[in-house]
């Protein structure tokens, strides 16, 4: 997370999403990133919005079309898990934007209690539909017939006055029943709260060790800092990731290249745009450092064999 930035980079990889194809999930985790991409680039949030919008609402329309059921269990996992998943991300960035909390500018005071607000609110949306956000949080199956399909669960079907149907106002279970509307909300909200604890942490006061950790014998460990190139860097991350080796290429690209550039103290800016430089190189040495590093490591080797020795390091 960069607290300085209009943009709050923390990804939680959300366990309903595991009930979706993974066609789905990819798509999913594509759409992520472009809309963190339009956020990076972006240079209000009137406009930034207005653009994700405009990539996100198509993608929302023919999600139906795109990934249709057969039989009630489809419905159900449709209406519980791939449609909250997709529509929880046209939440998220109009609470992010709508409420300002994208807001960075202020005293730390300030800002704190403007977190504390902010967590306050999504608190008190939790505990208003704590039966649906207890069963949510549970992943209960007893009630997915009644929540999750639309003879039942849209609000207008056989059980429509059921006690048991969420009450939303302004949502007509359209797309997706009511449940699954709210459910959406309940990822969204989640992932705003998330982060607005990291922020609030990052502005907190810490004590004056909070830079430094322990190893077990009690010995300060200095924090990693990259001393080298960031397009060295740059490169070794898309390698990285292209190569799905961390977190079985779940994670996006946008996430990844905050979390390394945070480990090792730099920032490594938008991906797409250090791909861009890596390729602008000179065609015989467009991964120069992968080269380098392919390089010196064969001639570890060979001075190994030749000399029968052990490693220096």
């Amino acid at each position: 997370m960069h607290v300085g930035s209009a943009v709050i980079v923390v990804e939680i990889n959300h366990p309903m999403n595991n009930n979706i194809n993974p066609k789905a999930q990819q798509a999913l985790q594509e759409l992520k990133d472009q809309l963190k991409y339009i956020a990076q680039v972006g240079k209000n949030p009137a406009s930034i919005l207005q653009a994700q919008m405009k990539e996100l609402r198509p993608v929302l329309a023919g999600l139906s079309n795109q990934y249709p059921y057969q039989d009630q269990s489809g419905e159900i996992n449709y209406h519980k898990y791939l449609y909250p998943a997709f529509k929880s991300l046209e939440i998220y960035w109009q609470e992010y934007y709508g409420r300002n909390i994208c807001k960075v500018a202020g005293t730390e005071k300030t800002l704190c209690k403007r977190c504390q607000q902010e967590i306050g609110f999504i608190n008190a949306f939790f505990e208003r539909h704590s039966f649906h956000y207890k069963y949510y949080c549970l992943e209960a199956t007893e009630l997915d017939s009644l929540f999750f399909t639309k003879a039942f669960g849209s609000g207008g079907g056989i059980a429509n006055d059921s006690v048991l149907i969420p009450v939303m106002p302004g949502q007509e279970g359209v797309s997706c029943t009511l449940t699954g509307e709210l459910f959406a909300r309940f990822i969204a909200y989640e992932q705003l709260r998330s982060e607005l604890l990291e922020r609030q942490y990052a502005l907190s006061p810490k004590p004056g060790l909070s830079n430094t950790s322990v190893d077990s014998k009690g010995k300060l460990i200095k924090p990693m800092q990259w001393t080298g190139e960031v397009i060295h860097l740059i490169e070794l991350a898309h390698g990285i990731h292209l190569k799905e080796q961390v977190n079985n290429g779940s994670i996006g690209i946008v996430d990844f290249f905050a979390s390394l550039g945070d480990f090792f103290g730099v920032n490594l800016g938008i991906p797409k745009k250090g791909f861009d430089n890596i390729k602008a190189r000179k065609r015989l040495r467009k991964t120069e450092f992968t080269d380098q590093i392919r390089e010196a490591l064969l001639k570890k080797m060979d001075e190994e064999d030749e000399w029968g020795s052990r490693p220096s390091y």
